[in-house]
């Protein structure tokens, strides 16, 4: 389940995540979580991965699948 936080940047810093968002075809918000991911798992922090599935509303067939 993907939870809302909120926090603050600097606008230089806000302009760089957002060029490299956009340069890697992410969104922001997948660009901060891998940011954080790679931080703790560089630092040793175990990162538990988390299936998440996108299915069709009509079907409930699975469209597709991502484990991060």
């Amino acid at each position: 389940m993907l939870r809302i936080v909120t926090f603050k940047l600097d606008e230089d810093l806000l302009e760089a995540l957002d060029s490299y968002a956009k340069a890697k075809k992410m969104s922001r918000s997948e660009a901060i979580r891998e940011a954080i991911k790679r931080m703790l798992e560089a630092e040793g922090w175990r990162v538990q991965r988390q299936r998440r599935r996108r299915t069709e509303k009509s079907t409930g067939k699975i469209e597709f699948e991502i484990i991060v």
